[in-house]
Formats: C-alpha cells, structure tokens, sequence
C-alpha cells in the first residue's frame, strides 16, 4: 500500500492503528499530527519509534509545557478567685485556763464504809462488767462480718480475673506467601489435652483459637484446602505453649503460585484536533479545539465538578447520564473534548462558545455521492456535561436545524489558562439486522463546528469565527 502525500491526518491514524508494517512510513508523512508521533513513539514498532525520533531530530522538535488550568462551564478566664484581705482574721491563741486552788487538808480518819454502802458498790460493779461483756461481743461479731466481706470480694475478683484471662488466652494462625499474596480458605486444626478445634483463615490471612487454657498445643495446617497450585513452605505441624492472658501467635508459609501474565490493553492512536479562533469586535478573543475520541458503547467522558465552593464533586461523564434512553445494543456514542484558551492579552476573557451537530453536505465529502442506505434510519442525540448537571439535546434525523448547544464561562479566564467541555454524541439506531457491529460510514456523514455565539457576552460582546475548518466529522475528519 502506497501512502500518498493527500491522505488526510484520520486515516494516517487508522492505517497506523490496523497496519503495523507501514507505522513507519506513517511517522515520516507529511500529514502526521503531533499527537499521532507521540502514540507512535510510545506504541509502534521498532522502526516506527526510529523514524519518529529522526523525524523530530531533523525537525529540532522541542517539547513545551503547557500551562493548564481546568475551569469547569457555568450553565473564653476565671476571675474573683485571689483570697481577700477582709476573709483573714488574726485569731488569738491565747487561752484562759483556771487557776488552781488548794483547799485545808482534812485531819483525822475517815469513818469506814456501812455494810449497806458495800452492797452499793458491788451491784455497780456487777452491772459495769455485764455491759462490758455485751460491747465486746458485738464488737467481735461486726468485726467477723466485714472480714467475711472483704475475703469474698477478694475471692470474687480472683475469679473475675482468671475468667478474663482464660478468655485472652488464644492461639492466632497467620498465612502468609513468599509473593505477598494472601490465600483464604485454608482450614487450620488445633489440638490439646481435651481440647480440639478448628479454624478458616480469613482473606486478612489471620485465624484465632480461643483455647482457654494454659498447656501445650499442635497447630496443623491442611494441606488439602489449600488452593489449587500452592505449595506449604514451613512445616505443616507446629507446637506452641499457650500462657493464660497470652496471645500465641503460629505462622504458616505457603508458595504462591506466580500470576498469569496479561497482555498490555491495545491503545489506540489518538483522533486529529479541529481548531478554530473566535474575537468580538471589542477585541477578545480565544482559541478552540475539538478532540474527536473513539466511538464507544460503555463508560464515561472524562469528569465534571459539579456544584461549588465545599458542596462542589467531581462527578464521571458516565454515557446515558443525560440521555437516559441510551441503549449499548443498537446505539453509539462518540466522545468529544472541547476546550478553548483565552488569548485576550493584559484581559481576563470571558468566554461563549455555541455549537451545532449535523450532516455534512454531500459537496464536502467527495469520496460518497450520497450517505449510506443505514444513515437514513438514524438519528442523532447529544449530552452536554455542566457544572450545574448533565443535559440531553435531540438534533433530530438529519435535516438542518436551527438547534445550538451553549456553553459559558461568564468569570473571566485570564491568558494561559483554559476551560474544557465535554460533551458526548449519542448515534441511534447506529447498529442495524444488515450491520450487526455498526455502519462507520454514518460517521463520516455527521459533524459537529463551533458558530457564532447568537447572543453577547455581558460588556464583551458577540463571539464570530476569524478562522477554522467548516466542521469535523464524528470519524475525526476535518472538513475545510
């Protein structure tokens, strides 16, 4: 096959894409894209990498680094404490103390005691002693009570702890494999002196026995449950002394088997970029591009920060999520990148851009007098994907339309930075009873182009194209 220097930038990428043999010859055509040489530099063949880099040695490629930056679419002390001097009082120690007095000393004998009197003093005595009895006893009896208290709480808490400690006595089985890959699944038997019990180690690789007793015990791993390709490394049995209160902890290595290898996902090269300018007459202005991806049944179109300020996420484009009748069976959607870069100089921009999908005129694709006999029965829907949610718009079956997509930044974007917009076009009815997997050719007869924006921009005025191709196809083909 013969590349000829008219093939367009999209085919050049198919080619690369289904013909490994002429990468090579790809990287050196005139029509090769920047984006395509990178994805051949880091995809294609030895050859293709070759002549990518003799490409760019020739060309003194430089490699710049853009400045992004991604702007999502509008659509108690104590006081009183310190003592004070009236709450001191001088106290006076002093004490009076009577004075003692001695009285006349009595002379002569004193008369001896009555009979009666003797009587007196013997019933006094008897009954002091009797109470003295009785306070003693009592005293004995409250005494031996709160002994027997105190020993049985002593006993109790004895108990209390020897009960936690059989509980914390327990044996934990780690598996663990020489590549860091956990088995689960794996039976593990423990067994003692009247003691016998089981466990499964968990997908963590860690099983616990409560053994509940002090003593000897032999761990055994079964080798039948484990895993089909694993090998046991460490001995199968082992002993471990188990205290009361102690976690004893056995480990088993196991050989795990080495993973499959995978095959790295084909990538495919990436879509050529339309790109147009837009200025208003009071004089700002900014650059617009348009990434045509890879037409796709499943997945998302990049992420969306939806809301602002603390209540602001950042949410997938997921397909369907704004056209909630999309069906992967018979439809197609086509992902699109759209961003625009403010090049207003010494001005933040602010920015509106609006956009029309529609049919390409048969006049503007030369290689097909008319649209294939599958366009006829399909229609188009498209999701634009806001700050303030998805959107669905129907572009109809195929007729002009007055029908526009807006998209606004109304805070301006000062020079350097840029705003995205995603937004995913939906074929209907793209895959047919005579087109099980989908006619392409209806791709190359839909586009999408930026027009003028129909309305002002607060003092900035109206945004008119200044230059630019007339649209880019859903196949990645730019229309001049």
């Amino acid at each position: 096959m013969e590349l000829t220097p008219e093939i367009e930038p999209a085919e050049l990428a198919r080619i690369a894409a289904r013909r490994p043999d002429l990468q090579a010859e790809v990287a050196r055509h005139p029509n090769a894209y920047d984006e395509l040489l990178d994805w051949l530099a880091q995809y294609g063949t030895e050859d293709a990498k070759l002549a990518v880099a003799e490409r760019r040695a020739a060309e003194g490629h430089l490699v710049s680094a853009e400045r992004a930056v991604e702007v999502p679419p509008i659509l108690e002390g104590r006081s009183g404490d310190e003592p004070r001097a009236d709450q001191w009082q001088e106290v006076d120690e002093s004490v009076a103390r009577p004075e003692g007095s001695s009285g006349p000393r009595e002379i002569g004998q004193r008369k001896a005691p009555s009979r009666r009197q003797w009587f007196a003093f013997g019933a006094l005595a008897g009954v002091v002693l009797v109470a003295a009895a009785v306070w003693m006893g009592v005293s004995v009896t409250a005494s031996n009570a709160r002994a027997a208290e105190e020993a049985q709480a002593v006993a109790d808490e004895a108990a209390k702890q020897h009960e936690i400690s059989l509980r914390n006595t327990k044996i934990t089985i780690r598996v663990v494999t020489d590549s860091g890959v956990t088995a689960a699944g794996i039976l593990v038997r423990v067994t003692g002196d009247d003691y016998s019990d089981q466990v499964t180690v968990t997908s963590a690789g860690n099983g616990t026995v409560v053994v509940g007793a002090a003593g000897s015990f032999v761990v055994t791993l079964d080798k039948e449950s484990m895993p089909e390709g694993y090998s046991l490394l460490s001995d199968a049995s082992q002993t471990v002394y188990a205290n009361l209160g102690v976690t004893s902890p056995v480990t088993f290595e196991i050989d795990a088997p080495d993973p499959e290898p995978t095959e790295e996902p084909e990538v495919a090269p990436p879509a050529p970029k339309a790109q147009w300018s837009f200025a208003t007459s009071a004089g700002y202005s900014y650059d617009l591009d348009i990434q045509v991806g890879h037409p796709t049944a499943s997945g998302a179109n990049g992420k969306t920060t939806i809301g602002t300020g603390l209540d602001a996420t950042s949410t997938p484009n997921n397909i369907g999520a704004g056209c909630t009748d999309f069906d992967p069976s018979t439809d197609i959607a086509v992902p699109l990148v759209i961003t625009l870069r403010p090049t207003t100089a010494g001005f933040d921009t602010p920015m509106k851009a609006s956009f029309r999908v529609e049919h390409v005129p048969a006049a503007d694709e030369p290689r097909n007098a008319t649209p294939p006999e599958s366009f006829m029965t399909a229609f188009v829907v498209s999701e634009q994907f806001y700050s303030t949610g998805p959107e669905c718009t129907d572009w109809g079956r195929w007729t002009n339309t007055t029908e526009r997509v807006n998209v606004l930044w109304n805070e301006g974007l000062a020079a350097g930075s840029r705003g995205v917009f995603n937004m995913t076009v939906i074929v209907k009815n793209y895959k047919t009873p005579n087109h099980p997997g989908g006619d392409p050719a209806i791709l190359d007869w839909l586009s999408i182009a930026p027009i003028d924006s129909a309305t002002a921009v607060d003092s900035v005025g109206i945004y008119t194209r200044q230059s630019g191709p007339k649209a880019v196809t859903l196949s990645g083909k730019v229309v001049e």
